[in-house]
């Protein structure tokens, strides 16, 4: 006995005299004339979780860049904190704004540069959270979307068979 997969390939249309069936691309789904499977992968529902995924993926590496970004600005300000270390203290230190180098002490310079590096670390850490976010919301619609791509291939197997069921019986 052959599977209603192999059944289905062995139908013709033109010697059916039930229902007509067409098969896509050598597919195992087939499609009553005039009645589509109400499974398909044009599902809104799952177009638009593929939607939002994709955005969720934008989004995080949209986040990935700006941490890369605060990692290098992280770098560089240390670079600076320890240059600042080795300086003597009343030495002369200046700031570049622009194009011009302006004069600043040595104790505000340290001080804005302890500053700057706290509030970035901070800021890191507030996008790694961000990041951990996204890759859990990520993942979680990832399965929501496998989900439902198994389920409507299940349901269109099902039409499948019953479709073939139905034009053997014809």
């Amino acid at each position: 006995r052959r599977s209603p997969r192999h059944q289905l390939r062995l139908l013709r249309p033109s010697c059916l005299a039930g229902p007509r069936l067409s098969s896509t691309a050598g597919s195992s789904v087939a499609v009553l004339a005039g009645r589509a499977p109400s499974a398909t992968m044009s599902s809104p529902d799952v177009n638009a979780k593929i939607q939002d995924y994709q955005q969720l993926r934008a989004e995080l590496a949209q986040l990935i860049d700006n941490r890369q970004t605060m990692v290098t600005q992280v770098n560089e300000t240390g670079m600076v904190k320890q240059e600042l270390d080795v300086i003597e203290p009343g030495a002369a230190v200046y700031k570049l704004i622009g194009p011009v180098l302006i004069p600043q002490s040595h104790e505000d310079a340290v001080q804005n540069v302890d500053t700057r590096l706290t509030y970035i670390k901070a800021e890191l850490e507030k996008v790694d959270k961000l990041i951990e976010e996204k890759e859990g919301q990520i993942q979680s619609l990832q399965e929501e979307i496998m989900t439902a791509q198994r389920e409507m291939a299940m349901k269109a197997k099902e039409e499948a068979e019953a479709v073939a069921q139905e034009a053997i019986a014809a």
